[in-house]
């Protein structure tokens, strides 16, 4: 939990733009809501809930937010998984209030939190919210959904391939690191769309010498490189992670609404990206081929009505490897 608050003027909000973040298609909205959030003296949005999978720019944009506008107003930071009732009052009347992973949020503190929302709302001030997905998929309970669908609700997406080029190449500039594009195109074509990821990859860059050629790069990067194919474990490991339930309980039997989603997700990704017969992945799920099967058209069947969705599967499939 963090807290900040200042008296000086106000700084000029049509200047101002979050540093060393690097615009692109994926993040750019979430930018711009960020920059008019910072410029509004009464909040235009009730909230701003911004999600997206790790890496894509969630928690940069939320600490310079919290940074430019502490210099002149009142702001309290928290971690959904942290809500406490004794910070009540400090949550209530700040002029910012930003809480991160509200998928984390525990179920004792949604109608608190909900409350919350409300009071703000009545007075027009500032609330930054941050989920690992959009409020459709979040699975709380329908009074706080609707709360967060009611306000704007912007997804930042795992960059794509130009854009990992793109931001690895401003990384390299911003370092004075003098490599070839061959090298920065080879590099950036091979590493997952987090910018966590970029970032970690620009560091081993870096420890080697400022001259290496592509061969050296490739050499240095060979584990990466020739990483394996998605399996059916890192498909259920990254869509239990994103909806808070354990692999164990995505292969097991239970058949509640919480658990059958996150399943056929998992059957869906399984037979877009392995090889896989519907036989096998339904052996791995202790299901029959045709529960496979009648998953994987349901996801397909959804998709088609819900735009939020391919925005969904495109977030996990970014971190299955």
């Amino acid at each position: 939990m963090r807290a900040m608050a200042g008296d000086k003027p106000t700084p000029s909000p049509a200047a101002w733009k979050p540093a060393r973040f690097v615009p692109l298609p994926e993040n750019r909205s979430a930018l711009l809501a960020i920059r008019r959030l910072a410029a509004a003296r009464r909040c235009p949005f009730h909230p701003l809930l911004l999600h997206g999978p790790p890496g894509t720019g969630k928690s940069h944009l939320a600490d310079a937010l919290h940074e430019h506008m502490a210099e002149s107003r009142s702001c309290h930071r928290i971690d959904a998984a942290d809500w406490a009732s004794d910070a009540l009052a400090e949550v209530r009347r700040c002029d910012l209030l930003i809480v991160e992973d509200v998928q984390h949020l525990r179920q004792r503190a949604e109608d608190e939190f909900a409350g919350v929302l409300d009071y703000r709302l009545s007075r027009g001030q500032a609330t930054l919210i941050t989920a690992s997905c959009g409020p459709a998929h979040l699975h709380l309970p329908g009074r706080l959904n609707n709360r967060l669908a009611g306000g704007l609700v912007v997804g930042l997406e795992a960059l794509g391939r130009q854009s990992r080029r793109r931001f690895l190449a401003r990384e390299l500039k911003r370092r004075r690191m003098p490599f070839e594009a061959a090298t920065v195109k080879w590099l950036a074509d091979r590493t997952p769309g987090s910018g966590r990821q970029l970032l970690a990859a620009a560091n081993r860059l870096q420890a080697l010498s400022a001259r290496a050629t592509l061969p050296v790069v490739q050499d240095a990067f060979r584990a990466e490189a020739t990483a394996g194919a998605p399996t059916l474990e890192g498909i259920t490991q990254r869509v239990s992670l994103m909806f808070r339930v354990k692999p164990r309980q995505v292969r097991g039997q239970e058949r509640t609404p919480q658990l059958l989603w996150p399943r056929q997700l998992c059957m869906y990704l399984a037979r877009q990206l392995t090889p896989l017969s519907l036989g096998q992945i339904g052996k791995y799920y202790e299901r029959d081929q045709s529960t496979v099967r009648h998953a994987c058209q349901k996801v397909a069947q959804a998709l088609t009505r819900d735009a939020e969705l391919s925005g969904l599967l495109r977030q996990l499939q970014s971190g299955i490897g």
